[in-house]
Order: structure tokens, then C-alpha cells, then sequence
């Protein structure tokens, strides 16, 4: 390709100035699709000047051209549909609160302009007295004319006075004449409440002749807030008051060709405030910045406050998205009002729809409206708040997908005891509720039973080949073929795993199910409202990828759901407030598409009604579908056989001896189930027999009385417990 020779030698350098071979580079920014580069070619063998060849094709961009700014064509309120529908939603929420606002007001108004009616009147009468009797400028002149001796000034300024008088009075002698006429002839002409409107527009013209500034005639329906639009001078000033900045860049410092302040600017603490500016997104405004360097997004999310105080807001309404472009550029979005203020939305789940729990799901709105999405498999969900702020609400909606689709199994294990998982009774493979001693125990069982499931899949994964089952974890096809995707949700799993006895059992199992079984198709979903360090272990949480922290009390709290240090980042949930932002969840581990794992989310609402609609569509849908199993089914549970303590009492007691000490009986446990019984204290044993109403005796043994229990008593208990 031919083409002109110019001289193009790079900017210089240290090297340069040391007399060594200075660098060159190309002009020809398109090279890779205008053709090859051509290499440089040394004229004379100089290395002050080189020659390179341009494509003919090539042009610069004019100076003015750099310094454009093109500006979009619609303004941001209307540049997409859903902004559109936003705006005008939001003009009709404010039309009819002034509506509803002035309504109720409505008898004051009509009091208050009563009183201003007389006021008016008297105003206009002394206007329209003071003009005819010319009381005005005319009447000062006069005056002064006297106090300076003038008597002839005098004389003619109060003849023209008198002519001026009697004009006046014509005129206002014609205007009443013509106002009387015209009275009647729309009161002949016009329709028959034509009169009464108009006395209903003198009256309120004499209303508003007699109102006072102090007191207006209607009252304030919205009082402006502190600000009404975001500026760049605002966000400024914010960022220096968080310390992410120093003073904004003067205009000379300003580079045409990028629209953006210099290096030298930027280097010493400057941020900048990307083209175009504060912009309207939503209910809010919308800036991007880029932090002087060395500053990132997680400094700025650290002092997410003192953002706020610097613009004089509160701080739920300030929020931050990192830029997956630069580590330092952040989108600041500012809502006017508190954005999770309001109420809930409902979750199109509600309306039952075909899901499947291999896709994605909503789950709530983030601040800006954006839908949050989250898929069930291969994951685990970690929950925890306060009590009464909406956890069994979310763990509901987000488990709702499994209960809609008739191919994926449920597992619900309700250590608080009550009947908020109730409806779940129709559609889990395995449902408890309670707290006791053997709940607990059977909640262990059942864990056993679904980790030795899980390892049979991944024996069945090892004998398949890498079509049939890619990167060794469960498909379509196998889940298809039976391998059903498995949910297992465990509500106040605090009394699990703080129980005195089996808790230290339940930890090792529910890591391993967090950590291994999502491959196999199961997913971990673990509620408490107990979020701390001796309840949420390190391990167990590090192995749960997605944590949903409600309101937490303090920052550790929020720390035990959302990763240790999140705190400090500006990850937490203990500035949410309990009463206003029930349902609202700090989540972290969800990838937001925009740089960044974590987002404040406005959980979907179901109500009560709604899920037990949802539990019985889901339960109907296995009917149809032949995949209702387990409890739901009415099949006969095993678990609840195998782990009763009276059994294995039995089945561990000595031969035919007719009492056996408690000591004695949690030796032989221990061998039959080590994984439940192992370091069992009498005293635990005691409690559990004691549900059963098994006395306690004093056995002798060795010259040494001991607790422990007879033997017609335990098979009395064995007896109660198979009877129907």
C-alpha cells in the first residue's frame, strides 16, 4: 500500500536525553484493518529522525473535533420505554398525592378564604378610592409644592387634579355601567350557573386580593428536599469529605482529546467526573467517577457515609457499582428517597408459573429497579438476620422454584417448631419441625441419608463416560433420567448446630454437603437468626457461595453472614433498619454483570397464602408428573424408625438384665452410632428417655450406685411409640 513518508519520532524519554537510541511507533492507529505495518526504515542511519509509511488512507482528527462532546439525542428520561413508564408513573403518583392532599384540606381552604374575602375587599375598594380621588404621585407633588412656598405650582397642579378627577369618576361610572350590562346579558345569554361561577371567581379574586405571604390560602402538599439535582460541584465536595479526592480540575487542565483532567491531575488526588456528568437514571441521579489513583472501589464502598454526609443524605440512599473497566472508576447513583421505604413487591411466582430449577429466578429489585436473579443449582444460600425482619420470607421465595417444578426434590428440617415451612408437608421428600432433642437427631439422620445419596451419584458419575456426564456433576439428561436436583433447607439451624450433644456431629456434614454435594445436585439452604461466629462457622460459611445478610445488630453479626472483613469494605446489613427495611437483603455472591459480586436487594414478597397455593400447584405437579416421593407420597419414613432412642436403647441393652445404668447404655450407644451417640453425657440420655416417660432408677453396680433405667419401662416406651 503506498503512501506518503513523514517523520514520526516518539515522544522522548530518559533515554533519549542519555543519547541512546530514542523509540518510534506508528501513526497508523487502524493498521489491523487497513493492512500490515510497515516497519521503519532508517534514513542515513540517523536515530534523530526516521521515516515510516502512512497509509494514504489515513487522516487526522481536526482540533475542534477532539473537544466535541456529543450529547445523546433524547434526554435520559425518556431514551428507553421502561425510563418512560417510570417517569410517568412518578408524575402520577405526585399528581394524585397533591390531589388527595388538597381534598382533605378542602373545608379549611374554604374557611380560610372567608376570612380573606372581606380583607380583599377593603384592599380594592381603597385602591380603586385612592386612584379616583388621584391620591397617588399627583397628591406628593401637590404637597411638596406647598411645604417650597410655590402657591402658582400649587394652584395648577391642583386644577389638573380636579380635570383628572372628574375623568376618573366617568370612567369608573362607564366601566360599572358596562359590567352591570354585561352582567345580564350572560345571565340571559349563558347557561344557568353561569352566575354562580362567577361569583365563585370574584370571591376567590378577593380572597387572593386579602391573602398574606405568611399565610397562604393552601397549604404545602411537598416540601423540597435538601437538594434538588445532583451537580458535579455537590459530588466534589462529597468525595473530598470522604477523602477520595481533593478539588475538582481547573478548566486548563482539561485534555480535548479525552475529555478528562490530565495525568498530572489525577496523580496528585484529583478525581474526575466522566462525560456526560450527573445524569437522571431512574428515581435518582447517576454519576461516574474515576478516583485519583491508587484509590479503588472498595475504598469508596468503606466510606459509603461519609459520601452520604457530603451530600447531605441519608446512607441507604447512596449506592456503588465498581466498573469492570478500570479498578478505579465507580458509578455513584443517588436516590431521591429512601429506596426500600416502600412496600414490597409481589413475586411473579405467586401466579404459579412452569419453572425450572436449572435456570434462573427473580428474586427481588435492586435500588435502581434492576431485577435480581438467582439460579438454585450448584450453589448454596447462607441466610441470617434478626428475628422478625422477613428471613423465612426470603428463604421462602427463594426456594420456590423447587417446589414448582415437579423434578426437583425438597428436604425441609424446621428446628424453630412452628408452621411457617407447614405447607412444605405436601411436597418434601422429608419434612420436621421442632427442636427437641429427637429432632435433632432425626434432622442428623436425615442428613446422613442425603450424603449417602449424594456419594452414590458421584459413584454413578465415575462409571460414566465424558459425554455422559461432563465435568463429573449432574445434567439435564441425568436428572431426566431420575437424578433429580435436591434442596435441602434447614430454618434456625442455630438449635442444630448449638445443641450440647449432636451439634459437633452437625457441623462436619453440613461442610461437606456445603462444600461436595452441589455437584451432585444438591443445594444447602441454611437459615438462622443467630448470625455469629460460634453459630456460622468459618468453614461452613466460606463453602456457602451466595450469603443473604437481613438486618444484623452490629457489625459482626453482619460479618458472620457476609464474610469476615465485608464490614469493613462497606458490606453489611447492620445500618439496614429493622422496621422500615423488612425483606431487604445485603447479598453477596451474586455476580451483579456490572464488576461487582455484591448488591442490596428488595426481596419479593409471598404472603402465606401465597405459598401454600404454591406448595399444593407443586404438589399436583409431581402427581401429574409421577416424581411425588418420600414423606409426601405417604411413604413410610424410615429415618424416623431408625434413629428412635428408645430402639437403639433397646438394642444395645445387656441380655434380659432387668436395670442397666445410664453410664453403662451411652458406652453401647456410642459403638451402635458413633456418629450420634459418640461422647453422649448420661445426663443428655436421661432427657431423651424422659420424653418417652422412662423413669429414672438407681442401679448398683460394683458397689456403686448409678442413674440408669429398668428394662419393662423402656419396652413400655418402645410399645407407645409403634402404636398408631
Amino acid at each position: 500500500m503506498s503512501g506518503e513518508l513523514i517523520p514520526f519520532p516518539d515522544r522522548a524519554g530518559p533515554e533519549d536525553e542519555a543519547g541512546t537510541e530514542p523509540s518510534y511507533q506508528s501513526t497508523d492507529s487502524c493498521s489491523e484493518l487497513v493492512g500490515p505495518v510497515v516497519e521503519a526504515e532508517l534514513v542515513d542511519e540517523e536515530p534523530a529522525e526516521v521515516q515510516i509509511r502512512r497509509p494514504a488512507s489515513h487522516f487526522e482528527v481536526a482540533p475542534w473535533q477532539r473537544a466535541v462532546e456529543v450529547r445523546p439525542v433524547l434526554p435520559s428520561w425518556l431514551a428507553t420505554g421502561e425510563q418512560v413508564k417510570k417517569t410517568a408513573l412518578w408524575a402520577l403518583r405526585f399528581a394524585w398525592h397533591r390531589v388527595k392532599f388538597h381534598a382533605v384540606r378542602s373545608p379549611v381552604y374554604a374557611l380560610r378564604i372567608g376570612m380573606r374575602v372581606p380583607i380583599g375587599l377593603a384592599r380594592v375598594a381603597g385602591v380603586l378610592f385612592r386612584w379616583a380621588a388621584d391620591m397617588g404621585e399627583a397628591s406628593e407633588g401637590r404637597r411638596a409644592a406647598l411645604s417650597a412656598g410655590e402657591v402658582g405650582a400649587f394652584v395648577a397642579l391642583s386644577r389638573l387634579a380636579s380635570e383628572r378627577r372628574v375623568v376618573r369618576a366617568k370612567v369608573a361610572l362607564v366601566g360599572l355601567v358596562v359590567l352591570l350590562v354585561g352582567y345580564g346579558v350572560m345571565r340571559w345569554l349563558a347557561p344557568p350557573h353561569t352566575g354562580s361561577a362567577i361569583l365563585a371567581v370574584l370571591v376567590l379574586g378577593l380572597a387572593l386580593a386579602g391573602r398574606r405571604k405568611e399565610h397562604p390560602i393552601l397549604s404545602t402538599a411537598v416540601v423540597r428536599r435538601g437538594y434538588v439535582r445532583l451537580t458535579e460541584p455537590m459530588v466534589y465536595r462529597a468525595l473530598a469529605a470522604a477523602g477520595l479526592g481533593g478539588k475538582p480540575p481547573k478548566p486548563s487542565k482539561v485534555d480535548n482529546r479525552n475529555l478528562a483532567p490530565s495525568d498530572e491531575d489525577t496523580a496528585i488526588g484529583t478525581p474526575t467526573i466522566l462525560v456526560p456528568g450527573c445524569m437522571r437514571d431512574g428515581e435518582g441521579w447517576r454519576v461516574v467517577v474515576d478516583l485519583p489513583r491508587g484509590r479503588t472501589f472498595e475504598h469508596a464502598t468503606a466510606r459509603r457515609s461519609e459520601l452520604a454526609s457530603g451530600l447531605d443524605v441519608a446512607a441507604v440512599q447512596v449506592f456503588l457499582e465498581a466498573d469492570q473497566a478500570s479498578a478505579r472508576r465507580v458509578t455513584l447513583w443517588v436516590s431521591d428517597v429512601d429506596p426500600f421505604a416502600g412496600k414490597a413487591r409481589r413475586s411473579p411466582l405467586a401466579k404459579c408459573p412452569p419453572v425450572s430449577v436449572w435456570d434462573e429466578h427473580q428474586l427481588g429489585t435492586e435500588p435502581r429497579g434492576r431485577t435480581v436473579r438467582a439460579a438454585l443449582l450448584f450453589a448454596g444460600f447462607l441466610i441470617g438476620s434478626v428475628p422478625r425482619v422477613g428471613k423465612t420470607l426470603t428463604a421462602r421465595t427463594l426456594v420456590a422454584p423447587a417446589i414448582l417444578d415437579p423434578a426437583c426434590d425438597l428436604t425441609v428440617l424446621d428446628f424453630k417448631g412452628g408452621r411457617d415451612w407447614k405447607a412444605c408437608e405436601a411436597v418434601a421428600v422429608t419434612y420436621r419441625s421442632g427442636d427437641d432433642d429427637e429432632d435433632i437427631v432425626y434432622g442428623l439422620a436425615v442428613l446422613d441419608r442425603i450424603i449417602g445419596e449424594a456419594r452414590t451419584r458421584f459413584a454413578a458419575f465415575r462409571s460414566m463416560s465424558d459425554e455422559q456426564c461432563p465435568e463429573s456433576k449432574l445434567t439435564r439428561e441425568l436428572a431426566a433420567h431420575g437424578m433429580h436436583p435436591h434442596v435441602v433447607v434447614l430454618d434456625e439451624v442455630q438449635n442444630l448446630l448449638r445443641h450440647p450433644v449432636y451439634g459437633k456431629d452437625a457441623l462436619p456434614k453440613l461442610v461437606w454437603l456445603a462444600k461436595t454435594a452441589p455437584a451432585a445436585g444438591y443445594t444447602l439452604v441454611p437459615a438462622t437468626q443467630r448470625p455469629s461466629a460460634e453459630v456460622i462457622d468459618t468453614d461452613l460459611r466460606e463453602n456457602i457461595p451466595v450469603r443473604m445478610a437481613l438486618k444484623t445488630l452490629d457489625w459482626r453479626s453482619s460479618d458472620a453472614v457476609l464474610g469476615s472483613g465485608a464490614s469493613a469494605l462497606g458490606i453489611e446489613s447492620y445500618s439496614l433498619q429493622k422496621d422500615r427495611h423488612k425483606g431487604v437483603a445485603v447479598v453477596r455472591g451474586l455476580d451483579n454483570g456490572r464488576g461487582g459480586d455484591f448488591q442490596t436487594v428488595r426481596v419479593d414478597l409471598l404472603t402465606a397464602p401465597d405459598f401454600s397455593r404454591i406448595c399444593a400447584v407443586g404438589r399436583q405437579r409431581r402427581i401429574d408428573a409421577g416424581t411425588l416421593r418420600g414423606m409426601a407420597a405417604g411413604d413410610a419414613d424410615a429415618v424416623a424408625v431408625e434413629v428412635s432412642i428408645v430402639a437403639d436403647v433397646l438394642a444395645v441393652w445387656p441380655g434380659a438384665e432387668p436395670k442397666v445404668q445410664a453410664a453403662a447404655l451411652c458406652e453401647r450407644l456410642a459403638t451402635l452410632r458413633p456418629a450420634l451417640y459418640a461422647g453422649m453425657e448420661p445426663a443428655a440420655l436421661t432427657a431423651a428417655l424422659g420424653r418417652h416417660q422412662v423413669p429414672v432408677v438407681q442401679v448398683n453396680r460394683a458397689g456403686t450406685n448409678r442413674n440408669g433405667y429398668p428394662l419393662a419401662a423402656v419396652r413400655q416406651a418402645a410399645g407407645r411409640a409403634v402404636e398408631p
